[in-house]
């Protein structure tokens, strides 16, 4: 009967091991995979951004809407919202809890386009938004600093 037990025990600890060997594997092989899109995403923007250098420049993207006219208004439009959305997805991966090793890239590049977003909100998600913007709005919510438009509703009749 001893014996009979002992053999269970063994069985069951080889079982938990074993789960829980896959479940790190598992879970290693998962944030790597993450860290391999972001690091692919990212460096497809830093090559657009070799393509248009004059879009990280801090004292141009903080006066964009004077410093890009023109032609140059458009494409900085859609580079910083592109660069948003990088940005938004790695908040998304991370559920706002950006790890040492990308939050000095979150930050620079949010602090670069940040006037890009304070005019163009709506583009991204609240939360995001209120991460990037929300030290700047001086501690009010940021549905306070940047309120939104109701919704308008289409006539029935």
């Amino acid at each position: 009967m001893l014996h009979d037990l002992a053999d269970f025990a063994q069985v069951i600890v080889g079982a938990f091991a074993g789960i829980f060997v896959a479940w790190y594997w598992n879970r290693r092989t998962h944030l790597l995979a993450e860290y391999r899109y972001l690091d692919k995403i990212y460096w497809k923007l830093l090559d657009a951004y070799a393509q248009r250098p004059e879009f990280g420049d801090e004292n141009l993207t903080s006066t964009y809407e004077e410093s890009f006219r023109g032609n140059d208004a458009p494409s900085y439009h859609y580079f910083a919202m592109r660069v948003h959305t990088v940005l938004e997805t790695i908040y998304d991966i991370y559920h706002s809890k950006i790890p040492d090793e990308w939050i000095h890239i979150f930050e620079y590049h949010a602090k670069l386009h940040a006037r890009w977003l304070e005019k163009n909100y709506r583009a991204n998600e609240p939360g995001y938004v209120e991460r990037v913007l929300g030290s700047r709005s001086g501690g009010e919510p940021l549905s306070k600093t940047f309120p939104l438009a109701p919704l308008e509703r289409a006539s029935t009749g």
